[in-house]
């Protein structure tokens, strides 16, 4: 959504007659406080053949995403905090501006980095100023104000001309630009704000822009269908997007549309994408690519890499969010290169058409599953020097296994330690598929697949795959053995904190965490 922006200057890495403050304190230093910076710290180890430029590259991508991750953390918690303080529902907003940050361009950041000879071990920190930040997505922010405000005053020009084509574009880019303007004030606003103020800024930024709900309904006066079934919509999403793209030709992967916020597909997300894939076949004139499996991704975006190696050139995601009996629809096309979005469209679906299509919006366990992802974000672990990464062999994004389908499991972890796995099964049993495998410095930074292979079966419903890492052991949990599964024999709650919980601080102890959620159905 947002333009690339050079924030601060990037220097080069630094040599230290010792280690800086920073790497000796897992990325904590008065130099760098709190609260005038965003900061990730990241590590990496040297392997076999021992090349520092790559090490220090891997470390670097570490603290980056380090710093993203605790900006993303940032937003979801004021989200959070504003909807307690003012009774209103700001989720759609923290979900839209939470994916913008994902694909903040970090060129412009600071970073520094230290080489540990002695003990093989590169350590990288980034940071960005936070007012520098403020600044410079304010003045972005008024920049697509404006450019918002004149793109709709041409649509309105043009509708009262009768250039209906004309009007219809413009429109449409005026939503684009008023999606991007807020999501530039609302990182602007956190980054310059407490977070009590933010979202109080963000409504008096709401009050400045044009009216999304007159934008949409002069959308909806020129569509050339109107949306009265979900296939209408398929028709009408891949009629926005060629719009807005301009693409004449283009190789597209699209994956499944979440509900809200909360990566959990349905039967309506897997015949929404067949739908889609379909609708941009015949209309946009673009080519739907399957995702390929086993793909072994090569850096810390598992979604581009999955991409890539499929011969996408664009990925198409999205979401759906229940409105009274219908439901809005908000998908974004976004290039494998470099992230960025090349086209936005939303629509809204009527419940007459939802209805038709005797499908439902949400999972089969969706309350339980919901109830779980609560307990999952209290205490997660965030940050830190070891990283480590999980995905499936459909990847780790919107993901939808249906019964006879065959999964399987890889991890990867930048520095030695142990990892254990938990998988959350839909009737609510927990497995504890690995514990305490050790992973040594000959596998670091490469993926390790899990022995066994997963069939899916009932029950059906959000399952999720929940992945620890530490430098040291990980303390025991409670098991029951069940078909040959060790199944966990404590709540949810108590097998959390015994994996995360805090004891005496030791030196070198680090810890990591990774999460996918996946939904299984009947095909």
């Amino acid at each position: 959504m947002m333009n690339a922006l050079s924030i601060l200057v990037l220097i080069p890495s630094l040599a230290f007659a010792g280690p800086p403050d920073w790497a000796a304190n897992d990325g904590k230093a008065a130099q760098y406080p709190q609260a005038r910076f965003f900061t990730g710290f990241g590590e990496a180890m040297l392997g076999a053949d021992k090349d520092q430029g790559a090490c220090r590259e891997l470390a670097q991508d570490s603290a980056k995403r380090a710093l993203i991750q605790g900006v993303q953390v940032t937003v979801k918690a004021v989200g959070r905090t504003a909807q307690e303080q003012r009774n209103r529902d700001y989720s759609e907003y923290v979900s839209a501006v939470t994916e913008s940050v994902s694909t903040l361009d970090i060129k412009g950041l600071k970073l520094e980095t230290y080489l540990d000879a002695k003990k093989g071990v590169c350590y990288a920190l980034a940071a960005a100023d936070r007012q520098g930040l403020a600044k410079a997505y304010a003045e972005k922010r008024e920049s697509l104000r404006r450019e918002a405000a004149e793109l709709a005053r041409a649509g309105r020009s043009n509708e009262e001309k009768g250039e209906r084509g004309k009007a219809l574009e413009a429109y449409l880019e005026a939503r684009q630009r008023l999606q991007e303007c807020r999501d530039a004030g609302a990182i602007a606003a956190l980054a310059a704000s407490e977070a009590e103020d933010a979202f109080a800024q963000f409504d008096k930024q709401e009050q400045s822009l044009p009216s999304e709900a007159d934008l949409r309904a002069a959308v909806d006066r020129l569509a050339e269908r109107p949306v009265k079934t979900v296939d209408d919509a398929a028709w009408s999403l891949a009629y926005f997007l060629k719009a807005r793209s301009g693409l004449p030709q283009a190789r597209v992967m699209v994956q499944p549309f979440s509900f809200r916020d909360t990566r959990m597909g349905s039967p309506f997300s897997r015949y929404f994408k067949q739908l889609l894939e379909s609708q941009l076949a015949a209309t946009a004139k673009w080519t739907a690519v399957e995702q390929k499996s086993d793909v072994r991704p090569k850096s810390a975006d598992l979604a581009k890499d999955f991409a890539a190696a499929s011969g996408a050139e664009y990925a198409l995601s999205g979401s759906y969010w229940p409105q009274g009996e219908g439901a809005r629809l908000i998908g974004r096309l976004r290039r494998v290169s470099d992230g960025g979005v090349a086209a936005a469209a939303e629509l809204d679906v009527p419940g007459a058409a939802i209805s038709a299509a005797k499908l439902d919006l949400k999972p089969e366990n969706f309350q339980d599953a919901l109830k779980d992802q609560g307990v999952f974000a209290a205490g997660e672990l965030q940050g830190g020097g070891l990283a480590l990464e999980a995905w499936t062999s459909k990847g780790a994004d919107n993901l939808i296994f249906t019964r006879g389908e065959k999964m399987k499991v890889f991890v990867r972890m930048n520095l030695p330690g142990y990892v254990r796995l938990i998988y959350h099964l839909a009737d609510r049993r927990r497995a504890l598929l690995l514990d305490n495998y050790y992973l040594d410095a000959a596998k670091v930074n490469m993926a390790y697949e899990l022995p066994q292979e997963f069939e899916c079966d009932a029950p059906f419903g959000v399952e999720t795959l929940q992945a620890f890492a530490s430098t040291q052991k990980l303390p025991p949990l409670k098991t029951l053995s069940v078909e040959g599964y060790d199944i966990l024999d404590e709540d949810l709650s108590a097998a959390l904190v015994r994996t995360r919980g805090m004891k005496k601080a030791e030196p070198g102890l680090q810890k990591a965490e990774a999460r996918i959620v996946l939904t299984t159905m009947e095909k």
